[in-house]
C-alpha cells in the first residue's frame, strides 16, 4: 500500500490538527523526513491565510482586514516567543517556519506539547484579560508570528462570526488532541508513543510540498514522547536493525512505513509494561 494511503488509513494514530496532510509518496520506495533549517515562507501571505483553519469561510477582503489588524514579528531559531506563566496579551498565529509549545514541571523537566507550522495558532484563543500562558513557545527555526491584541481579536470575532466559529473549532481540536496525548501516556508504552510522534511529524512535514520539514533532535523527540534521550536512541537503533528506518546524518529515512504504523498499533495492555520505559 502506498505511503499516503497507509497514513490516511491509520489517520487516528497521528492525532494531528485537521489541516495536516500526509505527503505524497516520493519517487523512491523510502519516505524521507529530513531535518533541515530551511525556512518555508508564504509566497502570497493573503492567499495562504485564506486557506488556514482560522480564516476558513472568510472572504479575501475580510481576511485582509483581520490580518491587517495584527502585527507580524520575526523570531530566530530557539528564540522565546511566549513565556510560560506570563500574562496573556495576544492571539498568535504562525505564518512561516515552525514553533514548539512546551511546559515545565516543578523540577524543571520540559515536555514538548506541539510542533506547529504555518497556519497554526500558538495560544490566546478563548482567553481574556487576566489570563496567563499555560505553556511557553520557542522558534524551532527562523519563523514569523502574526499577533493580535486579545481585546482587538475579541472585537474582530464579534464582527466576523466565521472567525469566532473557527476559533471555537480550533480550541476543540486542540483539546481533543491533548486528550489523545494523555491517553497515550496513560495506556501506551514508549515504543508506541515514539512511533506516533514520528507519524505526526511525517504528516506535518507533508502539509505542503513546498514546506520545509522541522529539525528535531533525539532529545526533543524524547520530550515529545515523554521519555529519555537514551530510550529514544535505543529504539531508533532497534528500528534501524529491523529495517523500519535508516538514520542518516541529517535525516531519518523511513524504509518501512507500514512497520512503523504496526509499532504504533501494537497491543499496549500487557502486564509486563516496564515503568522505566514510561518515564
Amino acid at each position: 500500500m502506498p505511503a499516503r494511503e497507509l497514513l490516511e488509513t491509520h489517520s487516528s494514530l497521528m492525532a494531528a490538527p485537521s489541516n495536516w496532510r500526509p505527503r505524497r509518496k516520493p519517487p523512491t520506495a523510502a519516505m524521507r523526513l529530513r531535518f533541515s533549517r530551511a525556512v518555508w515562507s508564504f509566497e502570497n501571505p493573503l492567499n495562504e491565510l485564506e486557506r488556514t483553519s482560522l480564516f476558513r469561510g472568510l472572504s479575501p477582503s475580510q481576511c485582509r482586514e483581520i490580518s491587517g489588524a495584527g502585527r507580524e514579528r520575526t523570531f530566530c531559531q530557539d528564540e522565546s516567543i511566549i513565556v510560560e506563566g506570563d500574562a496573556m496579551r495576544s492571539v498568535s498565529l504562525v505564518t512561516a517556519g515552525h514553533a514548539k509549545t512546551v511546559r515545565h514541571s516543578a523540577v524543571g523537566k520540559l515536555m514538548i506539547l506541539h510542533v506547529l507550522g504555518p497556519g497554526n495558532v500558538l495560544d490566546g484563543l478563548g482567553q481574556g484579560p487576566g489570563s496567563t500562558h499555560s505553556a511557553g513557545a520557542y522558534a524551532v527555526e527562523h519563523c514569523r508570528i502574526l499577533s493580535w491584541d486579545i481585546a482587538e481579536f475579541e472585537s474582530l470575532s464579534q464582527r466576523f462570526p466565521a472567525l469566532l466559529r473557527n476559533s471555537v473549532r480550533l480550541l476543540t481540536q486542540r483539546m481533543r488532541s491533548l486528550e489523545g496525548r494523555v491517553h497515550e501516556f496513560a495506556t501506551e508504552r514508549v515504543p508506541q508513543r515514539l512511533a506516533r510522534v514520528l507519524l505526526r511529524l511525517i504528516a506535518e512535514s507533508g502539509s505542503s510540498l513546498a514546506s520545509a520539514p522541522v529539525e528535531l533532535s533525539c532529545e526533543e523527540l524524547a520530550q515529545m514522547a515523554g521519555t529519555t534521550l537514551f530510550t529514544v536512541s535505543r529504539l531508533l537503533c532497534e528500528w534501524a536493525a529491523q529495517g523500519i528506518i535508516r538514520p542518516e546524518r541529517s535525516a531519518i529515512l523511513f524504509e518501512n512505513l507500514a512497520g512503523l504504523i504496526a509499532v504504533a498499533m501494537q497491543d499496549t495492555g500487557r502486564e509486563d509494561m516496564r515503568r522505566e520505559d514510561s518515564r
